[in-house]
């Protein structure tokens, strides 16, 4: 992100989405739990940023 306070916004937004939605993630394979929440994470990286177009 290059920012320390927009990544902290970022890891905020996907703790509250993964928080309202707890009961819909598979918790049995870790691995799956673990690429789920880095996509979730560089989705919401990705809306942090303005658009270029």
């Amino acid at each position: 992100m290059g920012d320390s306070y927009l990544a902290e916004d970022v890891l905020q937004e996907v703790f509250l989405y993964v928080a309202k939605n707890f009961s819909k993630i598979h918790r049995e394979n870790c691995h799956e739990l673990a690429a789920y929440l880095v996509s979730c994470s560089r989705s919401r990286a990705y809306s942090f940023y303005p658009s270029t177009g």
